[in-house]
């Protein structure tokens, strides 16, 4: 073959090469090689797959470990400056150095490079700097896992599905704070892009379904709750509609009433009628019946009431420890 028809033939496998060329550099000596878990004494060393990244966990992450990761974007907040990615093998979570990035869609492709740094369950990626390569074609697929799977921290970053029952709501702006209850235990779930005319209220007490990145809530070392981050509406779907209307529950009115929200019997809600003790510093209020006391968490702000110690008031809510 002549050197001429051999550039011919070169360019018309232009594609296949730069395939190649690519494969080729993910195995180049600046790639790291990890096996049983130890880095290779390359200077600095790069990690180029979530997988090895798992392999390696924060007990042996190193100073001055590089991830290089083509990955799938699981979820993306512009506000806080973070992004998940997920590829078949793992998720991870990111604070992102380049903010001004547009708008990346969940399943949107990416490059991203960051430094290596241990998390509460395994490392993150920190001054992660995103490239998107290709819009999203498909979402990445959302798994079911019960809560102590999740707990673990395996699935961090990746896409799952938990169903609840919304016990309490909170609508911000186009946004959706949700605490979900099931069998497993508690969960709170931010849902984006909510229309301006969806009554957030009406979910209260309905049976949901919602996909999203998962990720983490520590109180110091302690962890507190599974999180979810869902970026459309749609990733939020009605399994079952409340079973009564807060705003036309049978609840006695004696000087005040609060919609409150707790946990003991989390298929029933229940009234309960005492008074007022005080307000603790988390906004959860003291609430002492005939018998016993209770701390209330509280749906809605109540500082319209202007509660005084030892005003009667009445409680409905899910009863908990």
């Amino acid at each position: 073959m002549t050197v001429h028809s051999f550039l011919h033939s070169m360019r018309r496998m232009g594609a296949l090469f730069v395939c190649l060329h690519a494969g080729i550099r993910l195995m180049g000596q600046d790639a790291v090689d990890v096996k049983d878990g130890i880095l290779p004494e390359t200077d600095p060393p790069i990690v180029r797959s979530l997988h090895e990244l798992d392999v390696l966990g924060n007990e042996r992450i190193s100073n001055g470990v590089t991830a290089e990761i083509i990955a799938h974007v699981s979820y993306r907040d512009p506000v806080l400056d973070v992004l998940f990615v997920q590829d078949n093998s793992a998720g991870i979570f990111g604070a992102v150095l380049n903010p001004e990035l547009p708008y990346l869609a969940v399943g949107t492709l990416v490059s991203v490079k960051g430094t290596v740094e241990p998390g509460k369950f395994k490392p993150y990626l920190a001054n992660a700097e995103v490239v998107s390569l290709r819009e999203n074609r498909s979402a990445p697929e959302a798994h079911e896992y019960g809560l102590q799977i999740l707990e673990t921290g395996r699935h961090d970053g990746q896409m799952v599905r938990v169903q609840g029952r919304v016990r309490s709501v909170e609508k911000s702006g186009n946004s959706l704070s949700l605490n979900l209850l099931n069998e497993g235990g508690k969960y709170t779930a931010f849902v984006r892009d909510i229309p301006d005319e969806k009554d957030a209220e009406s979910l209260i007490d309905s049976v949901v379904e919602v996909s999203g990145a998962c990720g983490f809530d520590f109180g110091g070392e302690k962890l507190l709750s599974v999180r979810l981050y869902a970026d459309k509406f749609h990733q939020l779907k009605l399994l079952e509609p409340s079973r009564t209307s807060f705003s036309q529950s049978p609840v006695e009115r004696i000087n005040a009433e609060i919609q409150g929200e707790s946990v003991q019997f989390p298929e029933e809600r229940i009234l309960l009628h005492g008074n007022y003790l005080g307000e603790a510093n988390d906004g959860r209020i003291y609430f002492q019946t005939t018998r016993e006391g209770a701390l209330v968490e509280l749906a809605h702000s109540i500082e319209d009431l202007e509660l005084e110690r030892g005003d009667p008031i009445a409680v409905l809510g899910w009863g908990g420890l």
